[in-house]
Formats: structure tokens, sequence, C-alpha cells
């Protein structure tokens, strides 16, 4: 009499068995390799313990240097031809070779290659952000680099991809150094510099280091890629790799060739040198011929001139996010911010007090403004007098204009409770007028004090009479609202006639002492 083998059960005993918490992970991505049927059965379970979401095709994934993996996983999948998100974090790259990198980026590319189509990808390209290792570049290194990043890259914008994000991974980013150009960034008017090509270094800032190589090398744009063949409608760069050559050429091209009216830069000093920027971003401002909308993060103080020269370029830019890398420039100004933009087209406008404050004031600002957001970094009780100041003044501006905007405040804090704390108490519990006309308020912040979750929260709240939209934020697993602080915060929070709802990491909650309809 032959033995039974695990293949003989039934389909729901299989499921009962593999789905067990003790049995592996690991074993359920060998199984669904020894038959069709073990496929469709082991496969769901190990994706769901994996974080791959298979209703919504959603998936992060961190990838392993022994390749055991979720991608590996998904390399064989059957049943899933085409995804929504995919977030891919790399390992941090070996100190000694390129090689294991290089690997990685081929075994995604030739995932993606496979699938019908891919709405949104984000490439952490080290899983340690402020490494740098690689920075290596003779020519022949370089040269593979770029060949197997770019077709990555083109890769993913023929499959779809309407939203892609770079961040981290200065890799190689050392294989060119910065040189004065013939004639300053500064003053090359805008249809001069679309016909700069990266290709030529030397003409746009650029020089091969040359204790590395003496080659230009470029990440090349795919040929196939026309303006009605991409869908690329949004690039978030957080990434050196995209700033600097050789991949400076195929964020250019993408710009030029692709229909993106979203761009995210991170003008952190860990992504570029300070002084790279007066080269770079004339560059990407000139390439920008649909984007309308602008996001600027972690703008240093010192950046301002080039942040300002930058928007100046963009007359289509109807929404601008600037926010700050220093928390004190609430109420720091640079001397030399240089001459700011008139911005006569926007709508939406997220940016710091003292940013805002220089845009409404001028006369040609513009009267199409919609929504104004204030982002508020709290560090000192001087900041929030300043906070009161900058809102009284916003108010009084904003009152005399024919179309009033929206206006919120969004606070990003270390700590949320504590500063809500500080502001109730140096405010000695007085609304200020300037707060009535804040619709919403966001506060975003990795830590909190459950103890005071029930107590400086709603004293904060209760600072904007008028507010209708209250969110709070707690970016990480670190910082987590547990579902007691959540409800005690549901139960202490007052209901007003505006307010009903408040918003935690995404999800609503009805206040609990909801006022009656009648």
């Amino acid at each position: 009499m032959a033995l039974a083998s695990l293949a003989d059960l039934p389909n729901e005993l299989l499921v009962d068995i593999l789905d067990q918490s003790t049995f592996p992970t690991e074993a359920l991505y060998y199984l669904a390799l020894l038959s069709r049927r073990l496929h469709f059965v082991a496969l769901p379970i190990y994706f769901s313990r994996t974080g791959i979401d298979l209703e919504t095709r959603c998936a992060t994934i961190a990838l392993a240097s022994d390749r055991l993996d979720p991608l590996s996983a998904l390399q064989i999948c059957l049943f899933l031809s085409s995804m929504d998100t995919l977030v891919c974090i790399f390992p941090h790259p070996s100190c000694i070779t390129i090689s294991p990198f290089l690997a990685q980026l081929k075994r995604l590319q030739t995932f993606i290659s496979r699938l019908s189509s891919i709405k949104s990808v984000t490439l952490n390209l080290d899983s340690r952000p402020r490494s740098q290792c690689l920075s290596v570049g003779i020519d022949e290194v370089l040269d593979a680099w770029a060949s197997q990043y770019g077709g990555l890259l083109n890769c993913i914008v023929e499959k779809g991809c309407s939203f892609l994000a770079v961040k981290n991974g200065t890799h190689l980013t050392e294989a060119y150094e910065s040189c004065p150009p013939g004639l300053s960034q500064k003053y090359l008017p805008r249809p001069v510099l679309r016909l700069f090509a990266t290709r030529d270094a030397r003409r746009i800032g650029f020089r091969r280091s040359s204790r590395q190589g003496t080659a230009e090398i470029v990440l090349s744009w795919s040929p196939s890629f026309t303006d009605s063949l991409s869908q690329l409608t949004s690039l978030y760069i957080h990434s050196v790799t995209l700033l600097v050559p050789p991949g400076l050429d195929w964020t250019l091209s993408a710009l030029r060739h692709s229909p993106i009216t979203s761009l995210t830069i991170c003008m952190s000093p860990l992504t570029v040198e300070r002084r790279l920027w007066a080269t770079v971003l004339p560059l990407i401002a000139a390439a920008a011929v649909n984007v309308d909308s602008i996001s600027l993060t972690e703008v240093d103080p010192h950046n301002e001139p080039e942040a300002y020269a930058f928007l100046a370029r963009l007359p289509r830019l109807t929404d601008l996010t600037i926010t700050p890398n220093h928390p004190y420039w609430g109420n720091y100004v640079p001397r030399n911010k240089g001459p700011i933009p008139a911005l006569t087209r926007l709508v939406n406008l997220h940016a710091p007090a003292s940013v805002i404050d220089d845009l409404v004031s001028r006369a040609e600002f513009s009267h199409e403004i919609r929504t104004i957001c204030v982002h508020w970094r709290p560090s000192a009780r001087a900041e929030q007098s300043y906070l009161v100041h900058s809102m009284s003044s916003l108010t009084t501006r904003l009152a005399a204009r024919r179309l009033t905007p929206r206006l919120s405040l969004h606070i990003d804090s270390a700590s949320i409770a504590d500063t809500a704390a500080s502001v109730v108490r140096n405010l000695n519990d007085v609304p200020p007028a300037c707060f009535k006309r804040v619709e919403s308020l966001c506060m975003e912040g990795p830590y909190y004090p459950v103890d005071d979750v029930n107590n400086s929260i709603p004293r904060m709240v209760s600072l904007f009479p008028d507010v209708a939209h209250v969110s709070l934020q707690t970016p990480g697993r670190a910082g987590r609202f547990s579902d007691e602080a959540v409800q005690r915060l549901v139960c202490t929070m007052r209901a007003t006639e505006t307010l009903r709802t408040v918003e935690v990491n995404g999800k609503s909650y009805p206040l609990s002492n909801q006022l009656s309809d009648s």
C-alpha cells in the first residue's frame, strides 16, 4: 500500500496545516516550487506573512543579500500579473565590490519586466540613509552601474509607472566633481539651458574625477519613450544618484519626455552638497516643461536663495510645498535669501511661516490662492510667540483679499503631547484671534507621552474654535498611538459645531460626545 503524501491532502486541510504559525515561512516558498497545486496554496500564505497584499497588489520588500526574500517568491508567482505599489529596500552594499548591488538591480528589473503594468515604485537604494560606500567610479565599474541602474529605471517607466520615488544611495556619486561652467547657470536663459545635455558634463558644471576615470558615462533614457508612451506623472527625488552625473541626464530626459506634473526634491545637505544646487536646479527647471506642483523638502536656510531662484523659473507653478531642514527656520531668515518670486498662479501653498510672510506680503502674489498651510516646527517659547505674530499678520493680510483662502496649521514636533502642553501653557489658555481662522490642524511627531494624550492635546485643539479637521500622525512603529490612547483621546476631546471626528494615522474616529444635529 502506497504511503500518502502531502499532495494527497485536500486543499482545505493543506491550508489549515500551512497556515499554522509554527510552519516555517521559508518552507512555504520551497513548497511552491514542487507543484502547480502547492504553488497556488502555499504562496498566498507566504505573501500574507511577508506583508504582500494580493487584493491591493501592494508590497514592501526588504531585499536580502542571500536572495531569500519576498522578491524571489514574486518572481515565481503565477497569479500576479500586475502591481499597484512596490517599495523595495536594498541592503547596504558591500564596501569592496559593487557586483552584489548590481545583481539586486538585475533581479528587480527581471521581475518588473514580466509584469503587464505597475503604477507606483519606490526604490530605497540603501537601508542606511547616511552611509557612503562604493564611491569608486573607474570607467568599467561606472559603466556597469549606469547600464544596470538606467535599465531598471527605464523598465519601470515602460511598464506604465505613474509615480517613481528614489531614495538614498550615494553609490558612485564621486565619479564626477563640480567645476565652474563657462557661463554661470544663474544667468543663462531657459531656452539655452534646454539645449544643454549632460553628455557634455563640463558645459553644465561637472567633470570626471581625475582619480577615477576619463570616460563620459550617462544613464541613457530609452529611445522608445515618447510623450505619448510614458505615463510617469510624479517624480520623487531623495537621492543624489539622480541629481549629479551620470544619473542627472536620465532625470532631465524624464522631465522632458514624460508628462511629469508633480516633482519632489529633497534639498538636505546629505543629498547634494550645498554648492551644487546653483548648478543642478536651473537645469531641472529648464527641463520641467509640464511641472505645476513642486515639493522642496528638508530645505536648509542657506539654500533658500537657490530655492527661490528655482521657483522663479517655473511659470506654471500652482502647488508649492516647502518643508524646512533647520528647526529654527520659523523665525530665521538668511541675509542673502535673494529675490522672492511673485508666484502669480499659485493655488495651494504649504511652507514655513517666514516663507509665507515673504510671499503673501508681495502685492503681485497670486490672487488665485485657495489654501495656505503654515508649517511650524517648534523649538522654543520664542518660536511660539513668532508663530502667533505670523498668524496674526497673515490673517490680517488675508482678510483684505477678495477670495479668502482656507487656512491650516501643520505642527512638526518631536513630541506631539509635549508640544501641545507647551503651547497651551505659554499662551495662557487664551485663544489668539488669529487661530479662529484655522480650519485644519495637523500634528506630526514620532513620540508622545500616553499619560498626556487625554490632557494636553484636547486643550491644544480648543485653541482653534473653528477647526473642522484634526489629524495626528506618528510615522514609524515606535510612536504609534495604542488603542487605549486613541479611545482615551476620543472620549476626552469635545465635539464642536465644526469638529465631529479626529483622525489618527489616517483613520477617522467619531468623538464620543457628539453634538446633536438638532
